[in-house]
């Protein structure tokens, strides 16, 4: 062991996790740097524990409102993972789906359309329509969507999701897609 172990890195970055999810993001912030910096230190750049650690500071720099970071670490990040994990790998998936996100509060929604597309069909792809990480992918779709003022195509994408999850025997959440569907027009 040592500071610049791989044990003190994935306990840094588990520590992070612990702040993030109780709103001390500043701490959460310098923990994740730190996890990315002793992994960039052991493995360099194309290392899947440093692209997870850019992904993980770029959510908290996301929940403090900081997009333009944001953005900054999600590229890095994306860019490693398909280096490193494949061009449809989930991880990909994760920061393709952030990085539209990401786009529409930076209030470029039509930039985010395509990452958030090709999120989508990944974990369509991998886990099948009516998983929870496909759900995620096309809330976030259907959102930037909609502020990009295209609501009949975030409606379509809702009622398909319903659809979907119907034949899946989600009928709880079938009947919130198809909520969701109607309130937008469709």
């Amino acid at each position: 062991f040592g500071p610049r172990s791989e044990e003190v890195g994935v306990t840094l970055h588990n520590l992070a996790s612990v702040h993030y999810f109780r709103d001390d993001l500043e701490t959460a912030a310098r923990l994740y740097r730190r996890s990315a910096d002793i992994e960039l230190a052991r493995r360099g750049r194309d290392s899947h524990g440093y692209a997870t650690s850019l992904h993980t500071l770029s959510m908290v720099r996301q929940e403090q409102g900081r997009y333009a970071e944001a953005l900054e670490l999600q590229t890095e990040a994306l860019a490693i993972r398909e280096r490193v994990m494949g061009p449809d790998h989930h991880h990909t998936a994760l920061s393709l789906c952030t990085m539209g996100a990401l786009r529409r509060q930076l209030g470029e929604p039509e930039a985010g359309i395509a990452p958030g597309r090709r999120a989508l069909a990944i974990c369509a792809a991998r886990h099948g329509p009516a998983h929870p990480e496909t759900g995620w992918a096309r809330d976030e779709l259907a959102a930037t969507l909609v502020a990009a003022g295209r609501r009949p195509e975030a409606a379509a994408l809702y009622a398909d999701a319903a659809a979907a999850l119907l034949r899946a025997g989600l009928e709880a959440e079938a009947r919130v897609a198809r909520a969701r569907a109607d309130s937008l027009g469709r």
